[in-house]
């Protein structure tokens, strides 16, 4: 059985661990936003990995820092603490990745758009 479809069969089945979930995240999401580096750890608050950008990207339009937040739970609700925590913490980011282990529906990502917004 190839990766993605083993990676699809353990996601359908019940009891996933969260921590697995986040450092499988983490690992697959390195490709396409090369600047990412996993916060190891729980009760991170939405802090599953930061992403760090070129220093030039800033003059070039492009983000300067991100963070991803892996969940297994209530995507909003996990957003909505995420971004609670980060202004306690005095922190802007130009760019939030989401990595949820059961699809969304559009009025879903709307609503979570909105809430990052």
């Amino acid at each position: 059985m190839d990766l993605i479809a083993r990676i699809e069969r353990a996601l359908a089945e019940p009891g996933l661990d969260p921590g697995d979930f986040e450092r499988c995240a983490a690992a697959l999401l390195q490709s396409p936003y090369r600047g990412l580096s996993a916060v190891e750890g729980g009760h991170d608050f939405g802090r599953d990995a930061d992403v760090y950008f070129p220093l030039d990207s800033a003059a070039a339009g492009l983000p300067r820092r991100g963070r991803l937040l892996a969940t297994t739970g209530d995507v909003r609700a996990n957003v909505a603490r995420g971004l609670a925590r980060m202004r306690e913490e005095g922190l802007s980011v130009d760019l939030l990745v989401v990595a949820a282990s059961r699809p969304l529906s559009a009025t879903q990502r709307r609503s979570i758009e909105q809430l990052a917004a």
